[in-house]
C-alpha cells in the first residue's frame, strides 16, 4: 500500500480527486531496519556477566564509527564479528551463530549524533554523513 507524501492540482483550479495526483510516493514498509542477533530458529548466546555478544559488538561499533559509517555498514561489521565467535553451549557443545537483518532502507542512514543517547527527533538521522 502506498501512502502519498505531497499532493499537487493539474490545473490549480478544480478540487476533482481526478485533478490531484501524487508527487512523491513512498511505500508504506520503506526505511525499517530490523538487526536481529541471529537467523530464525537458532540460538543467540548470552553471558551472564557481559551480555550478549551480539549487543555488545553492536554498541562498540556504534559508539566507534556511528560519525563516518552507515547503519547498514556498521551492522555488517558486527556481523563479521559475531560469525567467528565460537560459543559453549553445554547441551550442544560449540555452537556459531550469525546475525541478520531485514532492511527496506532506500538510502544510506547516517547517525548525526551518537545513537546511544535519547534521540530527540528526526533530524538526529541523514543520508549523508
Amino acid at each position: 500500500m502506498y501512502q502519498p507524501v505531497g499532493t499537487r492540482k493539474l490545473n490549480g483550479t478544480s478540487d476533482s480527486m481526478l485533478d490531484i495526483f501524487p508527487v512523491k510516493l513512498r511505500p508504506k514498509d520503506a526505511d525499517v531496519f530490523i538487526g536481529y542477533p541471529t537467523t530464525e530458529g537458532q540460538v543467540s548466546t548470552i553471558d551472564a556477566q557481559i551480555g550478549s555478544t551480539f549487543f555488545q559488538e553492536l554498541a562498540e561499533c556504534i559508539r566507534e564509527n556511528y560519525k563516518n559509517k552507515c547503519l547498514d555498514k556498521m551492522f555488517t561489521m558486527v556481523t563479521n564479528v559475531v560469525a567467528r565467535e565460537k560459543c559453549h553451549i553445554d547441551d550442544f557443545g560449540e555452537y556459531m551463530h550469525i546475525p541478520q537483518k531485514v532492511s527496506t532502507l532506500r538510502q544510506p542512514l547516517y547517525f548525526k549524533k551518537h545513537p546511544l543517547i535519547r534521540v530527540r527527533n528526526a533530524q538526529d538521522f541523514s543520508s549523508t554523513p
